[in-house]
């Protein structure tokens, strides 16, 4: 489902000294590099005595690259009282605000049984938050790796289901070592070239994992793009 955090609402109704509570911590969400936006994630967060409503930033831009660190809305108000409520997160920054929002409403009483799907004290600005999905597209936009990825989904996928195999780097080393790559688009690789790859494939996943879910997406790349969702950590010390 995605990390998600949980509330209920009482009727007690939104007062002054909450709402000065609330727009303290959106400016420390300024100094900590996490910007608050609407409800849409695009203009400026919603901050009265009838309704917080709120979104991460879904306009993020770092350079020459865009995110969309927003997810769902975060919305309190005095007409849905005494009810249960949620929003995903997926602990992008603005977690942090609903988090600390949430806080504050509960010790004044306008909600309670305020829980999450596991404690989430991390405060990440938006460009820490963005950073490995940076280092990922340069990673999948690098000429060599594109061809890497292309040798696997023509050769190796194919060969390693006939013979059963489950070892990657084998395969690619008799790969790498076989004639049939001279004078093709691949003869340019080089060992290291193709293990960098793949030693980011092994750090976390199987390769009978790999031969497995191949079949259902299609190819190597729709694979492993989805499955980089929930491992952006892979990428950190990727040059």
């Amino acid at each position: 489902m995605g990390y998600t955090r949980y509330w209920n609402r009482t009727d007690k109704l939104l007062t002054p000294e909450f709402i000065t509570k609330v727009k303290e911590i959106l400016e420390n969400c300024k100094s900590l590099g996490i910007t608050i936006r609407d409800g849409y994630g695009e203009g400026s967060p919603v901050v009265t005595v009838d309704k917080v409503w709120l979104n991460g930033d879904s306009l993020f831009k770092e350079g020459e690259y865009k995110f969309d660190l927003s997810h769902e809305t975060f919305v309190l108000d005095n007409e849905n009282i005494n009810e249960s409520n949620f929003c995903k997160t997926e602990r992008k920054p603005y977690d942090y605000a609903v988090r600390e929002i949430l806080k504050v409403a509960k010790q004044m009483g306008i909600v309670t049984n305020v829980r999450d799907d596991g404690i989430n004290e991390t405060i990440i600005s938006d460009k820490s938050y963005a950073r490995p999905y940076i280092r990922e597209k340069q990673f999948f936009a690098n000429e060599k790796v594109s061809k890497v990825l292309s040798l696997l989904d023509r050769y190796i996928i194919q060969e390693a289901i006939e013979t059963h195999s489950n070892d990657i780097i084998i395969d690619m080393k008799a790969l790498l070592n076989k004639n049939k790559l001279r004078g093709s688009i691949y003869a340019d690789l080089t060992k290291d070239d193709v293990y960098k790859v793949i030693n980011i494939l092994k750090k976390s996943w199987s390769y009978t994992e790999y031969l497995y879910l191949i079949k259902h997406y299609g190819n190597f790349e729709s694979w492993f793009y989805d499955k980089m969702q929930n491992k952006k950590h892979m990428f950190k010390n990727v040059k």
